[in-house]
């Protein structure tokens, strides 16, 4: 058996073997199955039974392979199932000409990017993903162990390195199928672990690598992968774990959501995304992603790079592993930083509502307590000296070898205390003012270091950036990210480059879609922030005498001691916590942090002074409000009691009317019923007299109607005698006229001098050449071997719309095309889109055509002639005529006034027009629409379109007939004399 068209087959539906009568060797020809015919024998056809090679030979021994699987296999649908419930992955189906077998052919895949991006659109469209409720540090402690579903794709996922090697291939396969990124005809077939290389950076979760194979080779597909799962709870990682799972909480599910939502959409390289999800039960989570080929792993470090390889992997505040300056790297992370928020801005990153269903968006009521926002300790004022106190020992006297030397003198010390304690009582009011205007606040990376980037550099040395790391992705303030992507660099840096960094971010997120930013009001925002980080480091310092105990401070001499520059516990958590506190320290002395906190504080005060006045004023006009008030109410209550008194006294006088009215009733009542009485007599009397004088009627009526039905039928005699006589006469004359036009119409060209015309034809909207033919069938056959028609298609397809729904009905699954988009001016007269660009698209048909004699034009067609005709004339260039089918009013010529502004146009016409056509002919529904929505519309003087058009020439030959907007009439006679006119009219002109 060999299926022509099945070469790389995908997958092979076929029924059961029986002969067909197709010869060794042969080819068994297939045909294109329609939509919803139905199919019977529909099998499965294994892997192992498919050939390789062209054609996909089945050999006899196959085909028994075949029938001995269809005896086991389950099929895969009924034998009466429709094939619009058939459905193969990338396969379009065609079936055997000679019996039932179904055979899916491949249909191209699309690319790996367009995957990208469909399962992204579809992922933010989905409706099912729930929101994340807030845990708890006892849910993280009793159920870190529990197996549950994820929220995501809900089934059971591992979430460790072991776990995921146990739950093996298969599972890897049904989970990345459920995620879209793998498709149903492929599989993962093995799982192998990285031992070589361990990550031990970062301090958001565990991270390992492994590599998987595939059951086929896709463009696209990665074999190298990176995991990222949560931290054990163990005693070295229990506080990173419930720092990420419960304080920083959804930053793991706002991390999946960035890669399952947004990798496609991104303006910049992201790792690809094949997996995520999290329990909202449990906080465990499991991230697969493609894995970065870092070109520095393992301990080694290569002298050179070439264009395109990935520098690092960097860590976190080691800057002097930089291949280039520190500043470059900071400039590209600013340029991409601003970029993501300015796409979030522009609504790049898709839709505000679904985005909101998948990440927090920071409002200020969260920002800020409403009792604190302005001014007032935040907690007990005591316990917050003792911990900045604390950390004020650990900088000065701990580990003051690592800080600058003013920060152990009395001076420092006294602005340290005093600037944090305002910062702690401030800090609502900081976190408001970061979040109260929106231009300042958008979704982005928040905490773009060097470790959570790759770079690399092209062929002429530029440096590029991809991120990953997506951990806490929200809508918050943009400033604050800002310096969550500066924190971990050297001082140095930020001090000379701070201005540099800002401009860069601001710039990008306004190129990117976002509104301008005060930069100056960016740099406040920064210096505040790092206090407030700052803040965060002295509350961990606890936390660093556990990974490098008290009495080993002493000795350490600087920032590269291993014992604070390693990673400990896997974790950069010290190292971190170090650094930081330096930046903040160098922020509050060198770079006018304290000075900046005390201006924010004082504009603070004046606005809450000025709101306290605003109060008091509102409380006085509120006390005056009042008075006048009660006053209002015990006026309201006099009137009330007068109003009383005098309904009483109306319902008094009310009663008394009553009874008199009720007894003139009763006198009207006996009054009533007496008239009724008498009307009664009355009325049968009348009946009486009626009755009489109906039955003298009735003979006088008998008699009356046999003498008019007697003159009726003589009539009717006499017209039926008339008409026909009209009859005769007329089908004798038509007989005549028919006899006369034959005669005429036998050579209407005249004197024919053996050149065959070509004659340009220009159908209407919404037509094409195959519809224009049908339109000009009573013309053709008169030139035919004396003309050439050239029918030319217009370049703009129509595929809804008034005039298609037309078009469609008289000329059904035709092709409707236009020649330029059309509308109507103020007058309601005929406009076009581009009508320059369409005269230069004619010239390039017509060189291509070849030299004609003439145009014929109807409707749309007619409009674009006589702006052709224009052009020649402009241009010099003969064109011996143009005949005009009921062309429209020329609204466009005030589109071109450099071809109608002068002369007119020497070039012959012949113009055939309705008398009954109108301004809005074939365009009723939008003309009238525009004249109900304050259209004022403009005849100028002229019943019909065509006149005008008649005026823009020096010599124009007018034909009508009685009908509307058509080509040719539809009476024979009239139809016959145009056609003839028009055959004439091109050989005396050309």
């Amino acid at each position: 058996w060999k299926f022509s068209h099945a070469c790389a087959l995908d997958i092979l539906y076929i029924g059961a073997m029986r002969g067909y009568g197709v010869p060794a060797g042969g080819t068994l020809p297939l045909r294109p199955v329609a939509f919803g015919e139905r199919l019977s024998n529909v099998h499965a056809v294994p892997q192992s039974c498919r050939s390789s090679g062209p054609g996909h030979l089945l050999s006899p021994s196959m085909a028994q392979q075949v029938q001995d699987h269809l005896t086991d296999c389950k099929r895969l649908h009924n034998r009466t199932e429709a094939l619009a419930d058939v459905k193969a992955a990338h396969c379009e189906w065609r079936a055997c000409a000679d019996g039932d077998a179904l055979v899916a052919l491949p249909r191209p895949r699309p690319s790996a990017e367009e995957q990208r991006a469909a399962r992204c659109r579809a992922e933010l469209e989905r409706k099912d993903v729930p929101l994340w409720r807030p845990i708890t540090i006892d849910v993280v402690s009793s159920r870190h162990t529990k197996r549950a579903p994820g929220m995501v794709y809900g089934m059971e996922f591992p979430w460790t390195q072991e776990m995921l090697d146990d739950f093996g291939p298969r599972w890897l396969t049904s989970a990345f199928r459920r995620a879209g990124t793998l498709s149903d005809d492929n599989s993962v077939t093995e799982i192998k672990m990285e031992q070589k290389i361990k990550i031990t950076a970062g301090n958001n979760g565990g991270k390992f690598l492994f590599e998987v194979k595939y059951a086929r080779k896709e463009p696209g597909l990665h074999t190298h992968l990176f995991a990222k799962v949560p931290f054990a709870c163990t005693a070295a990682t229990m506080s990173d774990r419930l720092s990420t799972s419960v304080y920083k909480q959804p930053a793991d599910f706002a991390e999946i959501n960035s890669y399952r939502l947004l990798e496609s959409n991104f303006p910049m390289a992201t790792p690809r995304f094949y997996f995520g999800d999290i329990s909202n039960e449990t906080s465990n989570f499991l991230l697969i992603t493609e894995r970065i080929m870092f070109a520095d792993v393992g301990g080694r470090r290569r002298a050179t790079l070439g264009p395109g390889e990935i520098e690092g992997p960097y860590d976190k505040c080691k800057d002097y592993q930089l291949r280039g300056p520190a500043k470059e790297y900071y400039m590209v992370l600013m340029e991409v930083a601003g970029k993501i928020a300015g796409f979030h801005k522009a609504g790049k990153l898709g839709a505000d509502e679904a985005l909101r269903k998948s990440f927090v968006f920071v409002e200020p009521a969260l920002a800020g307590s409403a009792k604190s926002v302005w001014g007032g300790q935040q907690g007990d004022p005591e316990k917050v000296r003792s911990t900045f106190e604390m950390g004020y020992k650990f900088v000065s006297e701990t580990a003051k070898q690592l800080y600058p030397g003013y920060v152990a003198t009395e001076a420092f010390q006294e602005k340290f205390m005093t600037t944090m304690m305002k910062l702690s009582e401030f800090t609502s009011a900081i976190e408001l003012w970061k979040h109260s205007n929106k231009d300042y606040v958008a979704l982005g990376h928040q905490n773009l270091n060097t470790d959570n980037a790759y770079f690399w550099r092209d062929e002429a040395g530029k440096l590029h950036a991809g991120i990953f790391d997506w951990g806490g992705f929200m809508a918050s303030s943009l400033p604050h990210k800002l310096w969550w992507s500066i924190n971990m660099a050297d001082f140095d840096n930020v001090r000379e480059n701070l201005h540099d960094y800002i401009d860069a971010y601001v710039t990008a997120y306004q190129e990117a879609g976002g509104p301008a930013l005060d930069q100056e009001v960016v740099y406040k925002m920064v210096i505040l922030t790092a206090l407030q980080n700052l803040v965060i480091m002295i509350n961990a310092i606890p936390n660093n005498f556990k990974m490098c105990p008290r009495k080993e401070w002493a000795t350490i001499k600087d920032r590269h001691d291993p014992r604070i520059a390693d990673d400990i516990d896997n974790k950069s958590t010290l190292r971190s916590c170090v650094h930081v506190l330096g930046m903040g320290i160098q922020v509050m002395e060198e770079l006018r942090g304290a000075e900046v906190l005390d201006e924010f504080i004082q504009e603070v005060q004046s606005r809450e002074a000025a709101r306290a006045a605003q109060r008091a004023e509102e409380e006085r006009k509120d006390r005056e409000a009042a008075a006048l008030a009660e006053k209002a109410k015990e006026e309201r209550r006099a009137r009330e009691e007068a109003e009383a008194a005098l309904i009483e006294e109306e319902r008094r006088a009310w009663d008394a009317a009553e009874a008199a009215q009720l007894r003139e009733a009763k006198r009207q009542e006996r009054e009533k019923e007496e008239f009724a009485r008498r009307a009664k007599e009355e009325q049968q009397r009348g009946q009486d007299l009626l009755k009489k004088t109906k039955e003298l009627e009735e003979l006088n009526l008998a008699e009356a109607r046999q003498q008019a039905a007697q003159e009726l039928r003589q009539k009717a005699a006499a017209a039926a005698r008339r008409m026909r006589e009209l009859r005769e006469a007329a089908q004798a004359a038509e007989s005549s006229q028919l006899e006369v036009a034959s005669t005429t119409a036998s050579e209407p060209w005249g004197g024919y001098d053996g050149r065959k015309r070509r004659l340009l034809c220009l159908h209407g909207t919404a037509a094409s050449e195959k519809v224009f033919e049908s339109q000009l069938a009573a013309l053709l056959p008169k030139a035919r071997g004396k003309m050439d028609f050239v029918f030319l298609d217009g370049s703009l397809l129509i595929d809804k719309g008034p005039a298609f729904d037309t078009m469609q009905k008289f000329f059904p699954g035709l092709p409707n095309r236009m020649y330029d988009k059309v509308s109507l001016d103020s007058k309601g007269w005929r406009v076009y889109d581009n009508p320059k660009e369409t005269l230069k698209w004619f010239s390039t048909q017509l060189e291509a055509l070849g030299p004609v004699d003439g145009v014929l034009g109807f409707s749309q067609g007619s409009d674009q002639a006589v702006m052709l005709a224009a052009q020649a004339a402009a241009d010099d260039q003969a064109l011996g005529f143009v005949v005009l089918l009921s062309p429209n009013a020329p609204g466009y010529t005030e589109q071109l006034p450099e071809l109608f502004g002068g002369e007119p146009i020497p070039t012959p016409v012949l113009l055939v027009r309705g008398e009954r056509e109108t301004y809005g002919a074939g365009m009723e529904p939008i003309f009238q629409a525009a004249l109900d929505a304050g259209l004022e519309f403009d005849d100028r003087g002229e019943t019909v379109p065509s006149n005008h058009v008649a005026k823009l020439f020096a010599h124009c030959e007018t034909i009508t007939h009685s009908e509307g907007h058509i080509p040719l009439p539809r009476a024979t006679l009239k139809s016959e004399e145009i056609t003839n006119r028009i055959v004439s009219f091109v050989f005396e002109n050309s």
